[in-house]
């Protein structure tokens, strides 16, 4: 049986490639940012960065394009791999912290972001979001999955103010990705409460979130000195 995933508000309940054309096509800011990153590679490490990001738009852009729920599997891998290759990094070459201890802190926060998706699932929010064009109760309590995101949006913040404590070099480009992603995942959330309920195009804070998730995964790039110049890539060699 094919089962799809009704919980964007620009889908509502409809089948079919062209139901998401923004949430679709905003994908392509993944893979500019894949292409930057690329552009400014200095190093093996950078190019395994651009391309995780390049397959958060492989997948995103499936999943939005057909709405199943085997391809939600293809959307959510990507985005955990970039975000474990790219917070390593962070943790290690701008943080200071060892190999372990980067290890430690995802491994933390992995666990936090299961615990919160299994409470999710158990309180019914694995159930459609959207029914006949309507933003369910359910659906409004659980922010269309925005909770799964505070975790990691919680160790971003955490990782900025040690940096800005530290006065790392690269701090304002770090703060800068946190600042953004806060925005991005209330727009995340909150695509749902903002969906109209008559007849025509619907405003599509989902597509906002691809923009800026994709804007803040390449500041925290930035924010590795081997995004930044190859004087300091040569000091981590």
């Amino acid at each position: 049986m094919v089962e799809f995933v009704w919980r964007y508000c620009e889908r509502g309940i409809t089948a079919g490639w062209a139901a998401e054309p923004f949430n679709a096509a905003s994908n392509l800011a993944f893979l500019i940012v894949a292409w930057l990153i690329l552009r400014r590679s200095r190093g093996p490490r950078d190019r395994l960065v651009a391309v995780s990001v390049a397959a958060v738009f492989v997948g995103s852009t499936l999943f939005h394009g057909t709405a199943l729920r085997l391809a939600e599997i293809a959307d959510v891998v990507p985005i955990v791999v970039a975000v474990v290759i790219l917070g390593r990094q962070l943790l290690v070459e701008t943080i200071g912290l060892t190999s372990r201890g980067a290890w430690l802190a995802l491994g933390i926060v992995g666990g936090m972001v299961a615990s919160i998706a299994l409470a999710l699932k158990t309180s019914g929010c694995d159930l459609p979001a959207v029914v006949t064009g309507r933003l369910t109760p359910m659906a409004s309590a659980c922010l269309n999955g925005g909770w799964l995101y505070v975790p990691p949006a919680a160790a971003l913040l955490v990782a900025s103010g040690v940096a800005w404590h530290r006065k790392v070099e690269e701090r304002a480009w770090l703060l800068a990705g946190a600042g953004v992603f806060v925005v991005a995942l209330t727009s995340r959330s909150l695509d749902l409460h903002a969906c109209g309920v008559g007849p025509g195009p619907q405003l599509t804070l989902h597509a906002v979130w691809h923009i800026l998730a994709a804007a803040t995964l390449y500041l925290v790039w930035r924010a590795l000195p081997s995004g930044i110049a190859p004087t300091q890539l040569a000091r981590l060699g």
